[in-house]
């Protein structure tokens, strides 16, 4: 995997492109001289876990043969004030699933995708904790998840 990053002005607008070439935009914030352009990439992180638990519980499900009409995530994350750099101390992801399901089989695809990205997939081999989320936000500690049918 590959991803490019360019500078698109002369301060916080970058865009990330994938081998692909699709592309995505982020910015700084307004307070430290962004222009609010682009997500922020702490904003990013978020939307990619979501993305990335969405798929998994919508690839669960359909393994289930389960007919998912609908799937919308909400996360929303608390960081360290005042600090640099400002990880994350609370996660909280939101699942909402419409269609004809069976409860178990949703609790069972949205605990097991909680299980793969806070269990392992973002971090390192031997463990390490690239992204600062392991201590803060193992599911037994500061994930919480709902699902609504």
């Amino acid at each position: 995997m590959k991803i490019e990053i360019k500078r698109l002005d002369d301060a916080y607008h970058l865009q990330a492109t994938s081998e692909e070439g699709n592309t995505v935009e982020t910015d700084g914030a307004v307070s430290i001289g962004g222009s609010n352009k682009g997500m922020r990439p702490m904003q990013m992180l978020l939307s990619s876990l979501g993305s990335c638990s969405s798929i998994d519980v919508i690839q669960f499900l359909k393994k289930q043969r389960q007919p998912l009409e609908d799937i919308r995530v909400t996360i929303t994350g608390e960081r360290e004030p005042d600090k640099v750099p400002s990880l994350f101390t609370e996660v909280h992801v939101h699942f909402e699933l419409s269609g004809d399901l069976d409860k178990n089989k949703v609790e069972k695809a949205v605990s097991l995708s909680m299980d793969i990205l806070f269990g392992g997939a973002y971090f390192g081999k031997n463990g390490e904790d690239y992204l600062g989320l392991h201590d803060r936000c193992a599911p037994h500690k500061h994930i919480v998840f709902r699902c609504l049918m």
